[in-house]
């Protein structure tokens, strides 16, 4: 049995144009916010999950 995460089960969005050679990059038409805010999120996402471990060992 192989275990498959449910959002990669749905139909990849498909980009008309040509697709820029390094994947998210500032003009990719396959994500829809800019770079700064998922490396914003990333960034909070990952400090909650580090303060999150450390208060609970």
């Amino acid at each position: 049995m192989t275990s498959v995460r449910r959002r990669d089960l749905h139909q990849p969005v498909m980009a008309t144009g040509e697709v820029p050679a390094v994947h998210g990059a500032k003009d990719d038409p396959r994500y829809p916010s800019t770079r700064s805010i998922r490396m914003v999120l990333a960034f909070l996402i990952d400090l909650v999950v580090h303060i999150g471990s450390g208060s609970a060992g």
